[in-house]
């Protein structure tokens, strides 16, 4: 046990070009897969840009919980 008390461990790990940009896709992706009420919402947008899905105009990376803004389609609702 105490050889490991002086024990140096160096880490020199390089995060990979973009590697930022694919987590917050799948993250944004993720949360949009757990909110599947968001996609019949009024205010629903779900394109991307510059990698970021845009969930909705209240909120854009999508909603923490429940939504209490969600309304629904009011094209729908017209027609």
């Amino acid at each position: 046990m105490a050889a490991l008390n002086n024990l140096k461990i160096e880490l020199n790990y390089r995060v990979p070009e973009g590697f930022h940009e694919r987590m917050a896709r799948l993250a944004s992706a993720t949360r949009l897969a757990k909110t599947p009420q968001c996609m019949s919402c009024s205010y629903y947008c779900g394109k991307t840009y510059g990698g970021n899905t845009l969930v909705c105009a209240v909120h854009p990376n999508g909603p923490e919980g429940e939504c209490k803004d969600w309304e629904g389609d009011k094209k729908q609702a017209t027609t």
